[in-house]
């Protein structure tokens, strides 16, 4: 049986504030790079790079702010990072969804997806799951 991984709420209000205060992106709460890892985030006034994952699912989970997150369509220029992600300058064809405080999203692997913060701040936590 395997190791049970809990992730306190103080423990993720804390890592946001930190995020916030020291102008850092990402932390990494926890991890078992065999299966997955927890990942708090946070932007403002940026657009990402649209991804695809080849054998990784993304669940979202907003913990603070809010941005627009478009899914499915077409990578546009897409280029190879490593063996799992490849990376595009945006989505063709995509569907947009507003994403808030309170809100889960579900990518499934081989999914086109893209965050888009270029007029707001959000903060979650981003679970990868293989």
């Amino acid at each position: 049986m395997g190791d049970v991984t809990f992730l306190h709420s103080e423990d993720i209000q804390r890592e946001t504030a930190l995020l916030k205060s020291q102008a850092v992106i990402k932390a990494v709460l926890g991890t078992n790079a065999e299966k997955y890892r927890f990942l708090l985030l946070n932007f403002k006034n940026v657009r990402n790079k649209a991804e695809w994952h080849d054998y990784t699912d993304d669940v979202y989970f907003v913990v603070a702010g809010s941005a627009r997150f478009r899914t499915g369509g077409k990578l546009i220029n897409p280029q190879r990072l490593n063996e799992n992600d490849i990376v595009g300058d945006s989505i063709e064809d995509g569907v947009d969804h507003h994403i808030k405080q309170g809100d889960i999203l579900l990518v499934p692997t081989k999914t086109p997806h893209q965050l888009d913060v270029t007029d707001s701040e959000i903060t979650y936590l981003l679970i990868k799951v293989k």
